[in-house]
């Protein structure tokens, strides 16, 4: 009986297990039928933490320095700096504490980020990007570029053969 019932109760707990899905902070393959907004927002990470997307300014402030680029860009945009050095910019123009547009740049000095988007960073492989993100894919000579539009959210990341992605643009719909 008591074997009966640990097998039930093993049972159980593997059922509620896969009903709750694969948390945020863990890829998953792209859906088939595209992503909706709220999915894809949803597993935007910042150093494997689910935070989604638009992001607020002081979640980005745990991992990178925040310069203000209103006086070489506009009012709302910031300089993403890791070590001294731009990654990237953010853009807040409400200034609501929210994010509107991230874009990031894999340079010769920094590589990656600790920003994803359903696991896909600055030096994923393009395989890996269309597995995760899906959506429409260009191919130029060594290069790429994939589009993912769901509902208000358009993600794209391009980049080529050898350096992976290295270019990465997140953005609500205006």
């Amino acid at each position: 009986m008591k074997k009966c019932m640990a097998a039930i109760l093993a049972a159980a707990a593997a059922v509620m297990l896969a009903s709750c899905g694969t948390p945020d902070n863990e890829p998953v393959s792209a859906p088939e039928d595209g992503w909706t907004g709220e999915k894809l927002s949803k597993r935007f990470c910042i150093s494997g933490e689910a935070v989604g997307f638009p992001c607020k300014l002081d979640e980005l402030k745990k991992e990178f320095e925040i310069e203000d680029g209103s006086d070489e860009i506009e009012e709302g945009y910031y300089f993403l700096n890791t070590g001294g050095k731009s990654i990237g910019t953010v853009c807040d123009s409400d200034g609501n504490g929210k994010t509107e547009v991230l874009h990031l740049l894999a340079t010769d000095d920094i590589k990656t980020a600790p920003i994803s988007i359903n696991g896909v960073t600055l030096g994923s492989t393009q395989d890996k990007a269309e597995e995760l993100l899906g959506g429409i894919f260009m191919r130029r000579d060594d290069g790429f570029i994939i589009t993912v539009k769901a509902d208000d959210l358009i993600v794209s990341v391009s980049g080529n053969d050898k350096d992976g992605v290295k270019m990465m643009d997140i953005r609500t719909k205006e």
